[in-house]
């Protein structure tokens, strides 16, 4: 490799290098927010709000109530066939 070329490479890199530079700054600031929340603050604050909402813990409150009742109901399914069976 000559010096032309490997200077021609250098400065094809250092070109490229301006533009990524750009990006990785771009992308900091939407991740990271510019002086406001970021995509990661907001991540976690949709979380938060996902685990505390109180709909969710309603509907795991109701699915609950729902599994011992059916658990209640083919107890009771089962003593009636027993009774019918064995008389």
């Amino acid at each position: 490799m000559n010096d032309d070329r490997r200077d021609e490479i250098l400065l094809d890199i250092h070109s490229k290098l301006e533009m990524v530079c750009a990006r990785v700054d771009d992308h900091h600031g939407t991740l990271y927010g510019n002086g406001q929340p970021g995509l990661s603050v907001k991540l976690q604050q949709v979380s938060v709000q996902q685990r505390d909402c109180p709909a969710r813990l309603h509907a795991l409150r109701d699915n609950r109530m729902f599994l011992v009742a059916f658990g209640a109901v083919a107890v009771s399914f089962a003593s009636l066939i027993y009774v019918v069976i064995v008389g």
